[in-house]
């Protein structure tokens, strides 16, 4: 319809957002850069639209507008997993990743639970880019504090234990998770 000069007036934010993640999943970059511009000429304050943008200028190696475009749209919304989770990537590609950890370790304050949860698996592959070994174990640990059953972190907590030769310490750590839920089936 743009080629044939007709207006996209019509179409609502979430119309734009379904256009646009089509592209995407069909490794039409272009098209869907093209899309988002559009959409932005209608909603320039969609934060949804805008972290579509973000994921484009950032899979394009576009990374100082990307970060440009978050950074933007943090404003909009402080609480946006999906801005925090993207920008930490970014940080990291660009080299930046003590950035990336002070980053993540300032917005952990701001979320609670599932999220905050990803937030700190996120930061254990920053600690990771950073071979900062024993800070991965300690969040690792963490999250294992906040939910026992949690399969990624007992599973790196085991890798980690190994290669940092904290066994005696993983111990009671899955000791005491067995200790609420002996029917933990990793923890065993």
């Amino acid at each position: 319809n743009l080629k044939k000069g007709i207006s996209a007036k019509f179409l609502e934010e979430e119309e734009f957002e379904v256009i646009i993640d089509h592209f995407v999943a069909e490794n039409l970059e272009s098209e869907a850069a093209d899309a988002c511009n559009l959409a932005l000429e209608y909603f320039p304050n969609s934060v949804s639209i805008n972290i579509f943008k973000a994921e484009i200028l950032f899979h394009g190696q576009k990374l100082r507008q990307a970060l440009a475009t978050l950074d933007a749209i943090e404003i909009l919304d402080p609480k946006n997993l999906d801005i925090v989770m993207l920008k930490s990537e970014i940080l990291s590609a660009q080299e930046k990743s003590t950035d990336a950890a002070k980053y993540l370790t300032q917005k952990l304050e701001e979320f609670e639970g599932k999220e905050k949860i990803e937030i700190l698996l996120e930061l254990t592959e920053v600690y990771d880019d950073l071979e900062e070994h024993e800070k991965i174990y300690d969040t690792l640990e963490y999250v294992l504090l906040l939910d026992k059953r949690n399969e990624e972190a007992l599973n790196k907590i085991s890798f980690w234990s190994d290669y940092l030769d904290f066994q005696e310490r993983t111990i009671v750590i899955f000791n005491d998770i067995l200790e609420e839920d002996p029917y933990n089936v990793l923890a065993w």
